[in-house]
């Protein structure tokens, strides 16, 4: 296979690892978006007219759930981050060792082994 080929065949590849990953990147949106845990919650009305102790008082509890749902939110946003930064480790480690044996490969076809070498004698030119 020459290097043209080699060129053609590798950005076939990337473009079909491309296609599927946004595939199923998108798929995982979607199915974030129907899941609870992937939405932030909503935030607490807040009632400007609270005029006794008891309704601040429900105002700051439901201010402080809303924090802890964003807190809980930003959590698991953290915890997706780290498993997709793994992927991308985990992939870009395949892809350095595919260079190398692919590298390596044709550095084996390229050089001569001993018993290859042609010795070329220079003689005169017959006219």
């Amino acid at each position: 296979m020459n290097r043209t080929k080699g060129i053609i065949v590798a950005a076939s590849l990337t473009g079909i690892v491309v296609v599927a990953m946004l595939a199923l990147g998108f798929g995982s949106v979607i199915a974030s978006s129907a899941d609870p845990a992937g939405q932030p919650p909503a935030s607490p009305e807040v009632t400007s007219n609270a005029t006794n102790i008891g309704d601040l008082q429900q105002e700051i509890e439901a201010w402080k759930q809303h924090s802890q749902q964003l807190e809980q939110t930003v959590l698991i946003m953290q915890q997706r981050e780290t498993r997709y930064q793994q992927q991308l480790n985990s992939a870009n480690q395949t892809i350095v060792q595919l260079q190398n044996e692919i590298n390596n490969g044709n550095a084996l076809r390229l050089r001569p082994s001993s018993g290859e070498r042609e010795e070329f004698e220079f003689g005169g030119f017959d006219d």
